[in-house]
């Protein structure tokens, strides 16, 4: 008898949570709004932006004899949660401080590197980034350090929100949502982002396809090398809301977007994109299909794509003025992780695996890895571990027993957009001429700058010089090793490529979300000022195309790395883990 009133009273409770909740989900999830007579107006940074610039001959050219260009330079922001927006962030500082981040006319992103984009976007105009820009990039370290993961968790745990989220129309990309904006964007909607600045393209991965849209092609960020726009990029721009969702932009919620575009696969929910038109009486606008979409990180890692496809597709318009002078600096958070100890195990499950395996994330790590590397290939950048120029085994270091590989791989790259997205349909004279300059900052390349010095050194007395022989190269190496420094800096990289994927600073064991903060500042740091080499050719490319940077864009930065709490523990068959000292 107990047990039907309890089942009964269940079913009624049930009962009255779906009847109150129905009438919440008959408007549905989406969040964007149709088009109405603002929207005409538009958010003209939502979208890629070029500039005009004057070409010169070299460094030494008189302004007033250099023609005018189109230009345009771009960032590129991968994800990876909090670990990829303070790393980004720290390197955009940096790019601030050399002069370059000024010039740069779009900000592309994904994943965890959208929260640092919009932040920037939203902000690049403000009193205190033009007046004051080491408060604002202070401020900016407090506020893209924050457990976002815990407020997360506490909204997900209230007993309304949990039950919505179970029965009703929330979605637990929207509490995510929700979050970004209590802490980060306040309320900050794309049509408050003004008209300075650069433009805005936050990416994410379109699950399914739109049948009432015609002309696919335009919707996609690959546009014509695009099947569909299921599985493919899309992004949070002008042309996509207006003409593949008839929706007005400058209503929708900057926290949104970055929520959809770090939608990771299993952790969050979708986000739906609803499609707008006409009613059968033609008297207003209503949602008629869904787009929904998921971590932009799926399609692309590197929130490149959207960046190529569009200047291609200009390039290729007779309207348009080709752009001549290309930049990109892509910044990848991609991180190698923590040592994998099972193969010291027989069984590798886990007390949760038991219930439900997880090895599923192991399979879209695997296809986000490959997907990583086919770009990485198709820009002419060398993978991890291939083409390397130089490499020199460093024994018994950072620990006694191990090998430490000291190599030295080119971060800057010249690339045809047309050969990158694929065979182009639309083959020109004018396309086969293409180039973009592209600079590569990445988490794992920390591990090439352990030991920069001998490189780049050219002052005479100094230790380290380029025009040493094989001998006297490989024995300075062998004594750079011995210092403080070298040490310093492998402990950079080692903590840094062991944060985790997650919107919270986790790390190895003991390290505190202050600890592991300073951390990836510093190796933003670190990436940008000790990379001397690229840094050359990449201020080259400024002053060949009149555009001012700061007097030290191209020369070397004195930035000891601080002593970091870090502690080694070595394990049989599996080299080392990393923690941080107690």
């Amino acid at each position: 008898m107990g047990i039907r009133i309890r089942s009964a009273a269940l079913a009624l409770v049930m009962g009255v949570c779906a009847a109150l909740l129905a009438g919440c989900s008959a408007s549905g999830r989406h969040a964007n709004s149709p088009q109405d007579e603002t929207y005409a107006q538009g958010v003209p940074r939502a979208g890629f932006l070029v500039s005009e610039v004057a070409l010169c001959d070299g460094a030494g050219s008189d302004l007033a004899r250099c023609r005018q260009d189109i230009g345009f330079v771009g960032l590129a922001i991968s994800g990876g949660g909090s670990r990829a927006a303070n790393y980004s962030a720290a390197v955009m500082r940096e790019l601030d401080r050399l002069g370059i981040l000024q010039h740069v006319t779009t900000i592309s992103s994904v994943s965890g590197g959208s929260l640092t984009a919009a932040y920037y976007a939203s902000r690049s105009n403000s009193d205190l980034r033009l007046r004051h820009p080491q408060q604002f990039w202070d401020a900016a370290r407090d506020d893209l350090s924050k457990d976002f993961r815990s407020a997360f968790i506490g909204k997900l745990l209230r007993p309304d929100n949990f039950v919505a989220s179970l029965l009703g129309p929330v979605g637990r990309s929207d509490l995510m949502a929700q979050v970004f904006d209590e802490q980060i964007f306040r309320g900050l909607r794309y049509g408050d982002l003004g008209r300075m600045g650069p433009g805005l393209i936050v990416n994410a991965t379109a699950i399914n396809d739109l049948h009432g849209v015609l002309d696919k092609s335009r919707c996609t960020n690959r546009r014509s090398y695009a099947q569909s726009i299921r599985w493919e990029s899309v992004s949070f721009t002008q042309t996509f809301f207006n003409e593949c969702l008839h929706s007005n932009l400058g209503a929708y919620p900057l926290s949104h977007a970055v929520a959809a575009s770090a939608a990771f696969p299993g952790l969050f929910s979708s986000v739906p994109l609803a499609r707008f038109g006409l009613n059968e009486r033609a008297d207003r606008f209503v949602a008629q299909e869904y787009l929904h979409v998921i971590d932009g990180g799926s399609s692309d890692n590197l929130g490149i794509d959207g960046l190529l496809s569009a200047w291609a597709a200009r390039s290729r318009n007779p309207d348009e003025v080709p752009i001549g002078q290309c930049l990109i600096i892509a910044v990848d958070a991609f991180a190698s992780g923590e040592i994998d100890l099972r193969n010291l195990q027989p069984d590798a499950r886990s007390a949760v695996d038991r219930l439900v395996d997880t090895n599923f994330l192991d399979s879209i790590d695997a296809m986000l890895s490959r997907r990583r590397l086919e770009t990485l290939r198709s820009l002419g950048l060398p993978s991890p571990q291939t083409s390397i120029d130089k490499r020199l085994r460093i024994r018994d270091f950072p620990i006694a027993g191990q090998f430490f590989e000291a190599s030295d791989r080119e971060r800057v790259v010249e690339v045809n957009p047309f050969v990158v997205l694929g065979n182009d349909p639309y083959s020109s004279q004018q396309s086969k001429k293409a180039r973009c300059m592209v600079w590569y900052i990445g988490i794992d390349s920390l591990q090439e700058l352990v030991a920069p010095d001998w490189e780049f050194r050219e002052e005479p007395g100094l230790p380290y010089q380029m025009d040493r022989d094989d001998e006297a190269y490989e024995a300075a190496v062998d004594v750079h090793f011995t210092t403080a420094e070298a040490y310093n800096r492998t402990a950079l990289w080692q903590l840094a490529s062991r944060v985790q994927t997650d919107f919270n600073l986790v790390g190895p064991k003991h390290c505190s979300a202050k600890t592991l903060s300073e951390v990836l500042w510093a190796a933003g740091s670190h990436s940008v000022n000790a990379d001397v080499k690229s840094r050359r050719k990449v201020c080259g490319w400024f002053a060949k195309a009149g555009l001012p940077t700061a007097q030290n864009c191209a020369t070397p930065v004195a930035s000891p790395a601080k002593r970091l709490p870090i502690s080694y523990r070595a394990h049989p068959n599996s080299g080392y883990s990393v923690e941080c000292e107690q």
